[in-house]
Formats: structure tokens, C-alpha cells, sequence
């Protein structure tokens, strides 16, 4: 397995390296390849035809992986890629532990009067936000001692310590605390004004809450924590701009799969970050002098990390404010951007398959099916969507080791698979002599 991973890790770097060099022998000599370019196209119109359907694949794929919903044959191979490139292979690289300090608030709550129109309903358990504003006060004695707070509290419901912590909440110049959808194009927002926010929602791949792809914005362009996060940390600007999204003037995904380099196991007694993470009441315990140091140069990860605030993903159970961390991590490593290589490779294989498709030979012909198949499926149609879905899926598997990205299989494979039956029919009809 190391030989494996090892390989893997070389063939990624010199990959990269050798489409930068065509790229930039490609610009130093843009004009004369495009007219010869051209000159062949002309000369070659079943080429022509191939180009030009390789570029509407092309962009179909950039919109689909755009959309932060997913689907079953998605799920399935981010499932088995990630376990594969993480757990058996170990092709990770966490974040040195000295960047991050996280503070857990599950096993600090308080009662408060919960009312309806300002009638006494009952009462509701929410976070301490004495104790919360406390620890506030210690860090605005140093300012600019920490990076970053990433408070993932949502503060829906008044109670009597809002005033002592908004005060303290003020003072912190580098903060970001979450708002939430209700329902399509609603929004409910913290009860504290003056305070930086920023949307912490995602879709679900299944009716089991699984977690997949997180968009760093939604359709009216609300920009999420980790986006927000991202932009003060890094002074970098997200825009949308047609159809296509910008970072910083480089093309972007909307939608990142995450590559969940923390994870709850992480946290645990024991793991990588188990010395950095504390409950609330823990570090109050600790003297200032103490506090301010654990707490120097790091983003301060504030949140439910242990009970209530769990969602399921590839990895088993993992926190809601882990998931906008690694989020922003995403953005870090830049996964949301759309490299020169990756065009080149999403076009190439485009293009192989046009191509395949109106030169008139079936997969079967090139020998690009399973031999196993043919005694298993015997629907024409069927075995022609496992036939692409089979050379879709090894691609995919392939995107996602070097650019951490999958296509949707199904979809594309549904729409070859459509698109050469048709293309044979009509070309039969042509051929057959008329009555």
C-alpha cells in the first residue's frame, strides 16, 4: 500500500508538471497552433463536430459541478474514493495543530424562559452565554492575540446575559457568527446587531442527512462562514459573474466535495488535535496569562462538538462546525479552483468520446466493455450505460485522487448513452435503401 500511495503521489506531481509545460509552450506559440488548428478542423468535419460537442460537454460538467446537490451514483463513488484515499491509503495532510484551538460548548448550557408572542411557553437549554462572554473578555485583552473566532452558536433566543456578551462580542475584531435558511429565500438571523455573520447551510445527498458538497454560496449569492472566512483571512474576493463564478479573478467552483482533513475522531482524547481541544468551562478555569498563550496566533473554533450538533457523512458522525472548518481548509488549498489542467483533462476525455460517438463505432467494437458483461446484460441499451459508465467511473476516480472532484456518471452516461443510440439509428436509416 505505501509503494501504491507513493506512486500515486508521483504521478500527481509530475502530471501537473508536464500539462504546465504543453500549457505554456501552447501560449508561446497561441497563434500558429490555433490556424493550423483551424486549417485541420476544415479539413476534417467529423473532428469538427467532436470539438464542438466536447465544448458543450465541457461546459454541462462545469455547470453540473456547480450544484451542491447530490446524487446516488455521486455518493457511491465519493464514499468509496474518500475511504480508499484517506483510510486505507492515508493520502492526507492535517493542519499542524498549532493553527487551531477548539472550544466545546455541549457540556455548557443554561435554562431560559422560552416564549411564543411573549407568551411564557416553557423552558429551552442554550449555551452559557455568561460563560461565553467571560471568555470574550480575557481574549479583548489582547485583541490581536488570536487569528480568528469561528463562533458557530446560532443566537436565536434572547436571555438575560445578551447585553454583558454583545459588549464583549464587540470588541473582538476578528469573529463570525451563523445565520440560517428557514425556508427558500428566508433567512433567519442572530438576534445581535453590529456582529459579522454569515450563512451556515448545506443540502443533504440522501434522506439520511448525508453530507457531501458544500456550496460556498446559495442562489440569491448569500455568502456562507467558511466563504466569509475565507475572504477576511486571506483578502481574496468571490463574485458571480454570468454563469461562472470568480475567486480572486480565477475560475471557481461553487461547490467543493470536502476533503474533511479534521474530523471528530481527531478531537478525541488521543488524537492528532486532542491536546487543543477543550470545553468552555475548562479554559475558564485557566489563568489569563495561560489562556492568552493557548490562544496566541490560532482560529479559535467555538461550537457544539461533542452532542446536538452532529450530521452524518463519509466519515462517520461529524460536527456541524467541523464541517464549515473544513470548509474554509477547502478554500485554503485551493480545491474550488479550476486549473488549467483540469480544463485540459475534462476536455480531452470530452473530446475522446465525441469522437467515439460519430466515428460510428460502438464501445463494443473498440473493445472498451468487460467481457463478463456480455453474458450478464443482454438489454442493448443497458449494456451500453454500463459500458460508459464503467469508463466514466474509472475517470472519475482518476479527477478525484488529483483534483479532488467527481462528475456525475449516471447523467453523463445516460446522455452518451441516448445521444449514440440515436446517432446509430438515424445513420441506419440513411444507409437503408428507399422503397
Amino acid at each position: 500500500m505505501y509503494l501504491l500511495s507513493q506512486i500515486i503521489k508521483w504521478l500527481k506531481a509530475n502530471f501537473i508538471h508536464v500539462l504546465l509545460e504543453i500549457i505554456k509552450w501552447l501560449k508561446a506559440n497561441f497563434i500558429h497552433v490555433l490556424l493550423e488548428i483551424i486549417k485541420w478542423l476544415k479539413a476534417n468535419r467529423m473532428i469538427s463536430l467532436s470539438v464542438i460537442h466536447a465544448l458543450w460537454m465541457l461546459i454541462l460538467t462545469f455547470v453540473w459541478l456547480n450544484r451542491s446537490v447530490t446524487y446516488g451514483d455521486e455518493m457511491f463513488l465519493i464514499q468509496m474514493t474518500s475511504g480508499v484515499k484517506r483510510l486505507i491509503l492515508g493520502l492526507e495532510e492535517k493542519p499542524d495543530k498549532n493553527d487551531f484551538l477548539f472550544v466545546n460548548v455541549a457540556y455548557d448550557r443554561k435554562l431560559i424562559e422560552k416564549r411564543k408572542n411573549g407568551i411564557f411557553s416553557g423552558n429551552q437549554d442554550i449555551t452559557d452565554r455568561a460563560k461565553l462572554a467571560q471568555f470574550f473578555r480575557v481574549l479583548s485583552q489582547r485583541p490581536d492575540n488570536h487569528r480568528f473566532i469561528l463562533c458557530d452558536i446560532f443566537f436565536r433566543d434572547p436571555s438575560p446575559d445578551d447585553r454583558m456578551l454583545l459588549t464583549e462580542m464587540r470588541k473582538m475584531r476578528h469573529i463570525l457568527i451563523p445565520y440560517h435558511k428557514t425556508a427558500p429565500g428566508r433567512w433567519e438571523f442572530p438576534i445581535f446587531d453590529g456582529i459579522e455573520s454569515g450563512a451556515a447551510d448545506y443540502t443533504t445527498a440522501d434522506t439520511k442527512g448525508t453530507f457531501l458538497k458544500f456550496a460556498l454560496t446559495g442562489e440569491d449569492m448569500r455568502k456562507t462562514i467558511p466563504l466569509r472566512m475565507y475572504e477576511r483571512l486571506h483578502s481574496a474576493t468571490f463574485r458571480k459573474k454570468g454563469f461562472l463564478y470568480l475567486m480572486n479573478g480565477k475560475l471557481s467552483l461553487n461547490s467543493v466535495i470536502l476533503d474533511f482533513r479534521i474530523r471528530n475522531s481527531h478531537l478525541n482524547e488521543g488524537g492528532y488535535y486532542g491536546d487543543f481541544c477543550m470545553n468552555l468551562w475548562e479554559l475558564l478555569s485557566l489563568p489569563d496569562a495561560v489562556l492568552h498563550e493557548l490562544t496566541k496566533d490560532r482560529i479559535i473554533v467555538i461550537g457544539d462538538l461533542k452532542e446536538r450538533d452532529m450530521h452524518e457523512t463519509v466519515f462517520g458522525e461529524t460536527a456541524g462546525t467541523l464541517i464549515l472548518l473544513n470548509a474554509y481548509l477547502s478554500l485554503v488549498n485551493k480545491e474550488n479552483i479550476v486549473s488549467a489542467p483540469l480544463i485540459m483533462v475534462l476536455f480531452g476525455v470530452c473530446l475522446l468520446l465525441s469522437f467515439h460517438i460519430f466515428s460510428g463505432k460502438t464501445l463494443e467494437e473498440r473493445q472498451w466493455r468487460i467481457r463478463m458483461i456480455r453474458s450478464v446484460i443482454r438489454g442493448r441499451f443497458i449494456a451500453k450505460l454500463v459500458n460508459y459508465l464503467l469508463v466514466l467511473g474509472a475517470f472519475s476516480v482518476i479527477l478525484y485522487f488529483i483534483f479532488n472532484i467527481h462528475i456525475n456518471i449516471l447523467l453523463i452516461a445516460a446522455y452518451l448513452t441516448v445521444l449514440e443510440s440515436v446517432i446509430r439509428y438515424v445513420g441506419k436509416k440513411r444507409q437503408s435503401p428507399v422503397p
